[in-house]
Formats: C-alpha cells, structure tokens, sequence
C-alpha cells in the first residue's frame, strides 16, 4: 500500500511538475514558427516545434517506463530473493526447524505459500473424445510421426469394465 502511495505522490507532484518545467523550457528555445499539424513537407516538419515537442514527449515516456520496468524487476528479484533465505534445519523426522531473516526474534517455524504449484493427475483413460479418435488411428493405420503402442489393438470398452470390477 506503502508503494503504490509513493507512486501516486510521485507521478502527481514531482512527474508532472518536470515534465511541465522540461516542455516549457524545450517550447521556449525551439525557434520560430508555430505548432502546425498540417505540415506537409518533411523538411519544414524537421525543423518546427512540433517535432520538438513530440520528440520531447516520446523521450519522456520512454524514459518513464524504464524507470518502472527497473523497479518491478527489482521488486520481483528481492521476492525470489527473500524466499531463498530460509535456512531448514532437520534435527530428526518430528523436529524441523526453519528459520528466517524475517523472523529474528522467536524461532517460530513460519509457513509461507509456494511461489508456484503445479497438480499432476495421472489416469490410464483418456480425457477427450480427441484421444479416442488417436487410438482409433494408431490401431488401424500408420499415423506419421507416431509408432504404434503395441502389436495388438487397444480396445478402451474392455478396459472400463475391468476398471469397474
């Protein structure tokens, strides 16, 4: 909450304020002529204050999202960082100890959710009407780029019965 407080303070205050400051300043040393949209020459564009202006902008907001893309990615290294400091210590089966940087003071063992979890089920029967048709193929025809399982046919009707009984 902290962070996002910080961010708005600074793009409300301080961003806006710049950007005004540098436009004005870059707006004032341009040179002559005015911000003519309807320009036609390229030459004449290079040279006006529209094209300043632009270029101007284009490198502000550049320079504002690599300000923020350095910043996620350091906040997403120190998340990966901070969950590697654990230190597990298995004294026997029924004693494990984990410690903390964060946890300093008490030698609680602090449970913290998985970054990521992956849940693998593994079944004999096929899941899609998809993997049906697949063995329907590989029993009755050369399918290129796959070899047969077996030399006998596979039949998935027996197999459902003997999974029943």
């Amino acid at each position: 909450h902290t962070q996002k407080t910080q961010l708005k303070t600074f793009l409300t205050e301080v961003w806006i304020q710049n950007l005004k400051t540098q436009l004005i300043d870059v707006l004032k040393t341009s040179g002559k002529g005015h911000f003519n949209i309807y320009v036609k020459s390229k030459e004449v564009y290079k040279q006006s204050k529209l094209q300043k202006l632009l270029k101007r902008v284009m490198l502000m907001l550049c320079d504002g999202l690599r300000d923020l893309c350095e910043q996620s990615t350091d906040q997403f290294v120190e998340m990966f960082y901070k969950q590697s400091l654990w230190e597990v210590e298995s004294k026997s089966f029924n004693c494990v100890v984990n410690k903390h940087v964060d946890n300093q003071d008490c030698d609680l063992t602090i449970y913290r959710q998985p970054l990521m979890a992956i849940q693998l089920t593994a079944s004999m029967q096929p899941h899609h009407e998809s993997d049906k048709s697949i063995i329907e193929r590989l029993n009755g025809q050369y399918v290129v780029g796959i070899s047969p399982i077996t030399e006998e046919p596979i039949n998935l009707d027996e197999e459902k019965k003997e999974d029943d009984k």
